[in-house]
């Protein structure tokens, strides 16, 4: 791993040379920081569909969390998924594949930051006087700006992922699977969320129906 990141920072011109002690120096701090941030994003997205598990928006096994509170669950479906895709990765001929799954990973994660930028944007219209550990500072129209900016900026980085901009037959074949996988997403989890949202409002009508028996009684 580490002589694969000196061949890297050797091929971005940051050094003339493939080995020597600054280049390893580097090749480890690179390497760190690689951990480091993975430990600290995978916590967050694993709340984040901790979560919405336990919204009902995605299935239970999402919501087990341990005695701390930490979502092991989606630790553990993370986990394995990541798992069984590198271990079969070399056996894969066609490694366009591999890189396909990587780009639909690409798009749900792209994917997922879009509504933020208009949550923010709502919250402040309809709660602007909740207290905040930090407050972006600006009128309406400078926060639009600052809203907008990166929702464009994530819109195109889609586009340019999952759209065949080119359909020469190369491109097709490298870019379609990336497009049929982002809408298969797209249909399957608005699927689960509806069949979900039906589920859970006969379970509604059941307590309720309990209830009025029991008054009955």
């Amino acid at each position: 791993m580490i002589q694969e990141l000196s061949d890297i920072i050797a091929d971005a011109k940051m050094t003339g040379e493939t080995g020597g002690l600054l280049v390893t120096i580097t090749a480890i701090m690179f390497l760190g920081t690689f951990f480091g941030n993975m430990v600290s994003w995978n916590l967050g997205v694993n709340n984040a569909v901790a979560y919405s598990a336990e919204q009902g928006e995605m299935p239970a096994i999402f919501a087990k969390r341990n005695a701390k509170g930490v979502p092991s669950g989606a630790a553990y479906v993370n986990a394995i998924v990541a798992s069984i895709i590198v271990i079969i990765a070399p056996f894969i001929p066609n490694q366009d594949i591999f890189w396909a799954f990587f780009s639909l990973n690409l798009f749900a994660f792209l994917v997922s930051y879009l509504p933020m930028f208009v949550a923010f944007l709502k919250l402040r219209e309809i709660d602007p006087d909740t207290e905040r550990p930090y407050k972006v500072p600006g009128g309406k129209g400078f926060l639009k700006v600052m809203a907008y900016a990166p929702l464009i900026q994530i819109l195109m980085c889609v586009i340019f992922t999952c759209v065949p901009l080119d359909f020469s037959p190369e491109a097709l074949v490298e870019t379609l699977p990336i497009t049929v996988g982002a809408i298969l997403i797209i249909i399957i989890d608005e699927v689960y969320i509806r069949v979900k949202g039906i589920t859970n409002e006969k379970a509604d009508l059941s307590l309720i129906h309990a209830s009025a028996e029991e008054d009955a009684e």
